[in-house]
């Protein structure tokens, strides 16, 4: 359900019960809250897993930002990462897709990406951050550079409103569903289904 972004409810919907009781009359389909509290727990169990790779293979990183909108006029903001192991292996993940309250002001912008910084025990091992040129982002950077351990975060600042850069834009959308894809893969195996002791769902 969740690689192929269907909705919790559809568990509740009785051709969908129907469905499973035919591939197996002795499953029990799960309701929406255990499958929340399943999701839950795979997300803490894998964001310390993630804690624990980023400690120990990354010592220095750069990062990638952007905001947009939804459908429904709600903000977002995500952040991935990209570092050198000591293997000199590249690694990239995703950190977050995180609401961004409006209006998406320098200092909003700022205080999202050191509250991901910090969440994720970055501080002090960020490098550059790459996002493309709005004003609020020019704006964002120079606050970001004054709060603890990020005086030292360089920016690089892209144009998405040439032909060129959309093709490239459209290179980089597609290396994102690939990371995305991998993300999946690393969070809902089944090996980390059988540590949380839940099911696949």
């Amino acid at each position: 359900m969740l690689i192929t972004n269907q909705p919790l409810s559809t568990v509740t919907n009785t051709a969908y019960k129907e469905k499973m009781g035919q591939f197996d009359p002795s499953f029990v389909v799960p309701g929406e809250k255990k499958i929340k509290t399943m999701i839950v727990k795979s997300y803490q169990h894998n964001n310390q897993i993630l804690k624990n790779i980023l400690s120990e293979t990354a010592a220095m990183m750069s990062l990638t930002t952007d905001l947009w909108s939804s459908r429904a006029k709600h903000g977002y903001i995500g952040v991935t990462a990209a570092w050198i192991t000591p293997d000199f292996n590249v690694k990239d993940v995703m950190l977050e897709i995180k609401y961004a309250p409006s209006p998406h002001t320098a200092d909003v912008v700022a205080e999202l990406l050191y509250e991901c910084i910090s969440s994720w025990d970055l501080n002090g091992r960020v490098t550059a951050i790459i996002t493309d040129n709005g004003s609020n982002m020019k704006a964002a950077f120079p606050i970001l550079t004054q709060k603890n351990q990020c005086e030292n975060i360089q920016t690089s600042l892209r144009s998405t409103y040439t032909p060129t850069s959309n093709r490239k834009r459209a290179s980089t959308c597609r290396n994102f569903g690939s990371t995305c894809e991998k993300n999946n893969q690393f969070f809902f195996n089944a090996k980390t289904n059988r540590k949380i002791g839940g099911s696949a769902v």
